[in-house]
């Protein structure tokens, strides 16, 4: 099959491409740690846009009901969205994109996943899929368009967020700055496939509380801890019936293995095993 000149255009820029998904994957960016990407970025791709800005988080957005998953003593200091614009040849409908700097912590065990490796043809390393994959992606897009002379229908406005993993703290901030498009995709894995509907996530944290005392006393005592638990076996029992509600009205989930997962992640209570806590924290998506 005979290349066209995009083509070859997209094919001359993907040794750069993989180098840049290999630079981003070497930084860091866990939440709180995002100050660096968002700027490196922007001095690897503004050049091929018409405008480009850094949008810096206020700590006010915390205030905002939508904020998700608030942490103790914590700013932003600095930390910010990186916004693109691309100007169209026309008034057509305009189009947004949408993808994440940060990425969830390393596991435990993995020592280097933040250095970039190349294994049969493919690069590994924390991010590589989600979602440094598809910041590069929209860098090849706006790099092919640079380099044939290309300009769009309509205006384009790319928008690369922090905190997706946390529940999407900078793209609420994209939306409460004013946002509009006739269209948006967002930029996930998801194998290639396009995907219109998301279940959505809540993330969510439970206090328990009890009677602290001995084990020498357990007449008296009621354990924050096992309080936890019951709340833990409650909200699962709240899921399964949605999801057998779900099942039955969203024909799009209805066949999906598991559609709605739940994950507790953390759990907190107790200074000493022999003792019953008062105070108990569940913490989970």
């Amino acid at each position: 099959m005979k290349k066209t000149g995009i083509l070859k255009t997209v094919e001359s820029n993907l040794p750069a491409a993989s180098e840049l998904l290999k630079d981003l994957i070497r930084i860091p960016s866990t939440r709180g740690n995002e100050k660096n990407i968002s700027r490196f970025l922007k001095s690897r791709i503004e050049e091929y846009a018409d405008h480009s800005e850094l949008v810096i988080i206020p700590n006010s957005i915390m205030e905002d009901p939508d904020y998700s998953f608030r942490l103790a003593d914590f700013k932003y200091t600095g930390e910010a969205n990186l916004r693109l614009q691309l100007r169209g040849k026309h008034q057509e409908k305009t189009i947004a994109f949408n993808t994440h700097l940060d990425v969830v912590p390393a596991t435990v065990g993995q020592d280097k996943a933040f250095s970039p490796f190349v294994e049969n043809n493919k690069i590994y390393g924390r991010g590589a899929i989600d979602c440094k994959g598809q910041i590069v992606t929209l860098w090849l897009m706006l790099k092919t368009l640079y380099d044939a002379g290309l300009k769009p229908g309509g205006d384009i406005t790319l928008d690369f967020v922090i905190e997706e993993e946390c529940g999407g703290n900078g793209s609420l901030a994209v939306v409460r700055n004013g946002l509009e498009a006739d269209a948006a995709i967002i930029l996930e894995p998801t194998s290639l496939h396009v995907v219109h509907l998301v279940r959505g996530a809540v993330w969510f944290e439970v206090e328990t509380s009890g009677r602290a005392g001995h084990s020498g006393s357990p007449d008296s005592t009621v354990s924050a801890l096992k309080e936890a638990i019951r709340a833990m076996d409650s909200i699962e029992e709240v899921r399964e019936k949605l999801l057998r509600v779900s099942r039955k009205k969203v024909v799009k989930i209805a066949d999906h293995p598991n559609p709605m997962p739940c994950t507790f992640g953390m759990l907190h209570s107790g200074n000493w095993p022999a003792a019953a806590p008062s105070e108990g924290v569940v913490k989970g998506v």
